[in-house]
């Protein structure tokens, strides 16, 4: 799968791409270690001693790591091939994840970033089937591949489902794209799909526990995260119905409060910020934006100190900030903004600053616009 959100994890580099382990890998990697030693190897080889048992459930759940990077590195060097930049792969409970740093601009490069991480998981099916077929390999080994194998398969086979956020989602949203010309439209197609299977998995999962099988209990949880992103997809095109055609300067707040590059810090924060509650109040040289600060800036250094600094010693430089002009299409601004992680941006014309776009102005926006039907 690939998204565009961050996440945090130890790891390392591979292609020059950091590929980053959540801990919650390593719970799941240790449970389907211990359901392969106990359960699952013992029936394909009851012959075999509790050593080789575990020894085979080790390098199986390496095996299957290696397989999810190599299936997310499909998909995130497709992306460098189109201009997207990568942040990271992460492998997370439900197995792992390319965060890109925009979104395919063409049906073409969505269907063949999509379409790259089942062929290396086809490839793999291919390469792990000849090694178990090797003339005198011992029996742990062949199994260890012939599983590997399966799991690529099912891998294949799992992601390649019509429905967002899966691969197969993603390929039958660029076909739709490419059909209808409309990407808003195919993502709200395939993301309604996405939350038609998240929830099939969902009573599947219920059904089994009811069963007394326990294993379905991770079918609701695959659900329950695939029913979240898929929504979240539905949520975002539908925003972008509403929103589309806007500009920036539709949308902002005009004539935010300022304050100056040399105003003293205790003046800053007793006067302007006490009647002005602001987290983010931009910074003027003149007419010249030169960055923004807010009371958390302020608390980086000693009260004592606020009397001999001035609001440009504390300000986050403008370098730091977004900064967009009032023309710019607003579905543009607000991509910027979550791709950083920002939930506001100075709005800079020729003049000087115009105004400050937020998330709020953005919801406030899409409910009105809801409310009268779009």
């Amino acid at each position: 799968m690939t998204a565009r959100t961050a996440a945090r994890g130890l790891g390392t580099r591979v292609f020059g791409i950091d590929v980053r382990l959540d801990p919650s890998w390593g719970i799941i990697a240790a449970l389907v270690a211990a359901l392969l030693a106990l359960r699952v190897f013992p029936d394909m080889l009851p012959d075999a001693r509790p050593a080789v048992l575990w020894a085979m459930a080790v390098v199986t759940v390496a095996g299957i790591g290696l397989s999810i990077v190599l299936h997310e590195l499909g998909h995130t060097l497709a992306a460098r091939g189109f201009g997207i930049g990568v942040r990271a792969i992460t492998l997370f409970l439900f197995g792992g994840v390319a965060l890109l740093e925009r979104e395919a601009r063409t049906p073409l490069s969505e269907f063949l970033i999509a379409i790259a991480g089942p062929a290396v998981s086809v490839g793999l099916v291919l390469l792990f089937v000849g090694a178990a077929g090797l003339p005198g390999l011992p029996a742990p080994a062949a199994t260890v591949f012939s599983y590997l194998a399966l799991f690529n398969g099912v891998v294949v086979g799992f992601n390649m489902l019509p429905a967002f956020p899966l691969d197969g989602g993603r390929v039958l949203k660029a076909l739709l794209w490419r059909i209808r010309g409309d990407a808003v439209f195919a993502t709200r197609v395939t993301a309604r799909l996405g939350e038609i299977l998240a929830v099939l998995l969902m009573g599947a999962g219920f059904l089994s526990v009811l069963a007394g099988r326990f294993g379905g209990l991770w079918w609701i949880a695959i659900g329950f995260y695939l029913l979240t992103i898929a929504r979240a997809a539905r949520k975002d095109a539908e925003a972008g119905v509403l929103l589309r055609g806007l500009r920036v300067a539709d949308v902002m707040t005009a004539g935010p409060v300022t304050v100056e590059a040399d105003a003293p810090v205790d003046w800053f924060v007793e006067t302007l910020l006490a009647s002005h509650p602001h987290r983010f109040i931009p910074v003027l040289r003149g007419a010249e934006v030169a960055g923004a600060a807010g009371l958390p800036e302020a608390m980086r250094h000693p009260r004592a100190a606020w009397g001999r600094l001035c609001v440009a010693d504390i300000m986050r430089p403008r370098s730091r900030l977004l900064v967009v002009p009032p023309g710019e299409d607003l579905l543009s601004a607000l991509r910027a903004m979550q791709q950083a992680g920002e939930g506001r941006m100075l709005v800079v014309g020729p003049e000087g600053l115009l105004g400050m776009l937020t998330m709020k102005d953005v919801l406030a926006h899409l409910e009105f616009r809801a409310r009268l039907g779009g």
